[in-house]
């Protein structure tokens, strides 16, 4: 039976010391990122969201590089990382037992909220994952993985985001539900228009200019109205997504130097 309580120092999310970086930089830092290849993140833009959602985190840009996969193009916390933060904040976790057939936790949150859970070859099996390459290869690790996300979840719900482990493993249901060829191509086309109408890359830059140029809140606030409006008129849902990252990575740099 062993306790966790402190984690390794390389999984400690740091903030950085010169404060939030500008979007500029951040970009600049995903491209190389991506252009590296030591990194799971292949593209510009998967390192940048990365990036910005490391910002809004206060987190440093190398450390979410770390931290974080993407995974069918979306962010997964790796399940070490989960834990390195929960015990980071107070948490603490007892392993009751770890062994190939079965992985046991106890874990306190900082509120002083306490759970127990086990993750044995029974549920792996009831949860359909015994035949997962990963869970014949590593039984161990990935039932502690699955340990982790589902306590820090339950009592310090402090992200929505699936772990790593859990992506791989395919936990988040896909509609695979069979469709007519008349629809298909309604579907198809209907993207096509939405594509057709979507801001080009130059209206995108000019907004992101402004977000990163708004020097208080309220200037913020105009900027990120003006781009949402601009981008619900041209039906761009991955526009005002963008924004909207950057709107929080923004406020979070406010926030940090007491605006907010």
């Amino acid at each position: 039976m062993t306790t966790d309580t402190t984690p390794r120092a390389a999984l400690v999310p740091q903030a950085a010391a010169e404060g939030s970086f500008s979007f500029d930089h951040l970009q600049r830092m995903a491209t190389a990122i991506a252009k590296s290849g030591m990194f799971p993140t292949k593209t510009p833009e998967a390192a940048l969201t990365i990036l910005l959602l490391a910002q809004a985190e206060n987190v440093h840009p190398m450390q979410a590089v770390q931290d974080y996969d993407v995974i069918e193009g979306k962010p997964a916390l790796k399940s070490g990382a989960m834990l390195a933060r929960f015990i980071r904040a107070g948490g603490k976790v007892e392993w009751l037992e770890q062994s190939d057939a079965k992985v046991s936790g106890k874990f306190s949150a900082p509120n002083g909220s306490v759970i127990t859970v086990t993750w044995d070859a029974e549920r792996v099996k009831t949860a359909g994952l015994a035949n997962r390459p990963n869970h014949q290869k590593f039984p161990m690790q990935m039932k502690r993985a699955r340990c982790i996300s589902e306590a820090i979840r339950a009592i310090w719900p402090v992200t929505t985001l699936y772990t790593r482990e859990e992506m791989i493993d395919g936990a988040i249901e896909v509609d695979i539900t069979p469709v007519s060829a008349a629809e298909a191509v309604r579907e198809v086309t209907e993207s096509a228009a939405a594509s057709a109408t979507a801001l080009t890359d130059a209206e995108r830059q000019e907004h992101f200019d402004a977000l990163d140029a708004a020097p208080d809140m309220a200037s913020l606030a105009s900027v990120f109205a003006a781009a949402w409006k601009h981008g619900a008129e041209a039906k761009d849902k991955a526009a005002q997504e963008a924004f909207k990252t950057v709107y929080d990575a923004k406020k979070a740099q406010f926030t940090q130097e007491g605006q907010v």
